[in-house]
């Protein structure tokens, strides 16, 4: 139980709240609905969002999310799932959050993040994977994005340990 409030509620809903700064009435997309994902919904609704898009691979999971206050789930094991959110977000959400700490997640709140919104990952990846913003999954469902905008999302993604986000930011404040 320590665990569950000393990591999860702190990491989820700080991603929300504290590292995206949502804002009330915001469309937002939460990919993993482990505990730090389901603790992102609640921030979420705790914020105000006015849409939030719950995905995650188990109907008991998307089940449990719509009792907590997802407006919305979306199954992510359907190979449609991304046109599903953007279709339901009428072309994306203003906020997605990646709190499965998998690159297929990743690229799923890449792809589901509305043209200029923000794209957030508290979920740590396994040291040998790979994310690119030029993979070919984020290139067939996007415009090719330019030098800039991939510098601006790639700065914007942010883990919720403060060593990793500060070294983020300072990287991000020196080279760009």
């Amino acid at each position: 139980m320590a665990a569950l409030f000393g990591c999860a509620v702190v990491t989820g809903v700080g991603a929300v709240i504290n590292t995206a700064q949502i804002q009330p009435g915001s469309t937002v997309a939460i990919v993993g609905l482990g505990g730090v994902g389901l603790s992102g919904l609640m921030g979420a609704v705790l914020a105000g969002a006015g849409r939030i898009v719950a995905i995650d691979l188990s109907d008991d999971k998307l089940g449990l999310a719509r009792q907590l206050g997802a407006t919305d789930t979306v199954n992510a094991k359907d190979a449609d799932h991304v046109k599903q959110v953007r279709d339901l977000t009428n072309g994306g959400v203003d906020y997605a959050f990646d709190l499965a700490g998998t690159i297929k997640a990743m690229e799923t709140a890449y792809l589901v993040t509305r043209w200029g919104g923000t794209t957030v990952t508290a979920g740590l990846s396994p040291i040998a994977a790979d994310f690119s913003f030029r993979s070919r999954a984020c290139w067939s469902a996007r415009r090719r994005p330019s030098r800039a905008a991939t510098w601006e999302a790639a700065c914007r993604c942010a883990t919720s340990r403060a060593s990793s986000r500060s070294t983020s930011r300072a990287s991000c404040r020196s080279t760009a």
